[in-house]
């Protein structure tokens, strides 16, 4: 029989509404971190980042986002990025360190194409801010091995993110995950495995291909007998291994 009781004290969450304005503000006093390596900040066109903003005047339901707290209590957002940085890119490019959003796309409030929030009334500038979006925060006691298969889930299935940036990101679940994440990417940088993988696209690398060949790598020499004939399963099962289970 299920416990339960154990399964209700695996994880705790709550669930809150912040604003746009809200998430804004908490984004410039870094009590919510949005790291680009979760999902990378834009690989959302201009059209896309604009209807967005387009269903935001609209009041159309937007997807929650997830957030987990970490041991200073800072939110970190591991679920949602595309949603809330192109929102925050609207309300103030220079927060996030990017272009200025001119809205295009639009195909409903068309008179919207080709204007900036600075170009906005005071009550639609307003409305934006105002909008609350759902927030699901994955507490700090809950466990960690918890935390990494949510994270996983959310973004497996119908995701634009690869599988190795996966890896990289729910890593950061775990305790020591970030250290893995780093080894990862300095191997990838060494100069003797640059030169062995020049001729791997920019794209593949772009979506962290060189830092997976760096696993497989470790993999083929430290888990061969791993392997069952899914390659993304065993590497995603090497990487446990080291994080979860040594």
């Amino acid at each position: 029989m299920v416990d339960e009781s154990k399964l209700e004290s695996e994880i705790t969450t709550d669930a809150v509404d912040f604003s746009f304005g809200e998430l804004l503000n908490l984004h410039r006093e870094k009590e919510i971190i949005i790291r680009p390596e979760y999902q990378r900040l834009f690989r959302w066109s201009n059209e896309q980042r604009s209807r967005l903003i387009e269903s935001v005047i609209l009041r159309l339901p937007i997807p929650p986002i997830f957030l987990v707290e970490n041991e200073d209590n800072v939110l970190e957002l591991i679920d949602g990025l595309q949603r809330t940085s192109s929102v925050l890119q609207f309300l103030d490019h220079s927060a996030i360190e990017q272009p200025e959003l001119v809205l295009e796309g639009c195909d409903i409030l068309k008179a919207l194409n080709g204007i900036r929030y600075d170009d906005l009334s005071t009550s639609l500038k307003l409305k934006i801010k105002r909008t609350p979006i759902r927030a699901i925060i994955i507490k700090k006691s809950g466990d960690q091995f918890v935390k990494y298969e949510m994270f996983k889930r959310l973004n497996t299935g119908g995701s634009l993110l690869s599988a190795q940036e996966i890896r990289n990101c729910s890593s950061r679940m775990i305790t020591g995950g970030e250290i893995f994440y780093s080894a990862l990417q300095n191997w990838a940088k060494v100069a003797d495995f640059e030169g062995a993988i020049a001729r791997l696209p920019a794209v593949n690398k772009d979506m962290r291909a060189d830092e997976e060949l760096v696993l497989r790598f470790f993999a083929v020499k430290n888990y061969r007998e791993g392997f069952k004939g899914n390659i993304e399963e065993w590497l995603n099962n090497y990487m446990e291994d080291i994080l979860l289970r040594n």
